[in-house]
């Protein structure tokens, strides 16, 4: 009785272990790890009854060095290594490849300076970013605004979930603000546990976001405010805590006041990330 006792008791911690996980941070000094994201975005603005497209997309390739692993904080440096960037609005179009050596123009004054060009940053234990250097923004265009979720986050890690027990089935609700000297954006929601296993956990997350921002286009200075409705999905290993792949839809609903002239703006933005450890 007391072997059946004891099987009993080994079958249920394995199957507890297997369900439940709390997740941590748990990465080495001198790890790298490469970052791709792609982000799409397709937005029509309603002109004065005519409706004008307006798109925008953003390739780019970040290494991750972990410089040193502290019990409460992370320091890392952060390199752009490759980066692409396409936007059309008005009939005007602009190309930026860091691969090619004929970029010219305005958008590669803007982002070829941050390519190949290190940041020293430093996360909590949570991954939340507690100090960086100014950063170039790689992205432009309505859709990569209202795609800038919170400042205080890198692609690695989903800090909502680090620190959390995890069970399939739950749900975990999120609230997060992000201030810049541009504006705010309020991100609210929850995520839900679909699956763990093998150490790898399966979440969806929907909500919405809610921003008010200043944004120049075509040298005109204009202010943006939306709710905007946000669905993700990701997979997280729970024992390092990184974010290994994770596509992100945002339906777009922008009011964008440009001289006094409010513009209603609909539309989509696309996102994926992939995360791959570097050997």
């Amino acid at each position: 009785m007391s072997q059946i006792k004891l099987s009993f008791l080994g079958v249920s911690l394995f199957i507890s272990a297997s369900l439940f996980s709390q997740t941590k941070i748990a990465v080495t000094k001198g790890q790298k790890f490469n970052v791709e994201v792609s982000s799409k975005s397709n937005s029509l603005a309603d002109m004065m009854g005519q409706q004008m497209e307006s798109i925008t997309n953003n390739d780019n390739t970040t290494q991750y060095l972990v410089n040193d692993v502290f019990a409460d904080s992370i320091q890392l440096q952060s390199t752009i290594t490759k980066l692409k960037s396409y936007s059309s609005f008005m009939g005007q179009e602009m190309n930026y490849d860091s691969e090619k050596n004929d970029n010219k123009g305005e958008m590669a004054d803007m982002l070829g300076a941050a390519v190949n060009k290190p940041q020293n940053l430093i996360i909590d234990a949570n991954g939340k970013i507690i100090r960086q250097a100014a950063v170039e923004d790689v992205a432009s265009g309505l859709g990569a605004l209202a795609n800038a979720s919170n400042a205080d986050a890198i692609d690695l890690f989903s800090p909502a979930l680090i620190g959390k027990q995890l069970a399939a089935g739950d749900s975990i609700s999120f609230k997060s603000e992000s201030k810049s000297a541009k504006g705010l954006t309020v991100d609210t929601g929850t995520y839900h546990i679909t699956a763990i296993e093998n150490g790898l956990a399966n979440i969806s997350y929907t909500g919405s976001r809610i921003i008010s921002n200043t944004i120049e286009m075509m040298g005109i200075e204009m202010q943006v405010s939306g709710n905007n409705a946000v669905k993700t999905e990701l997979q997280m290993d729970i024992n390092t805590g990184l974010v290994l792949v994770k596509a992100t839809v945002i339906d777009l609903n922008l009011s964008v006041d440009a001289m006094g002239n409010l513009i209603p703006v609909t539309g989509k933005v696309v996102t994926t990330v992939k995360v791959t450890p570097q050997p």
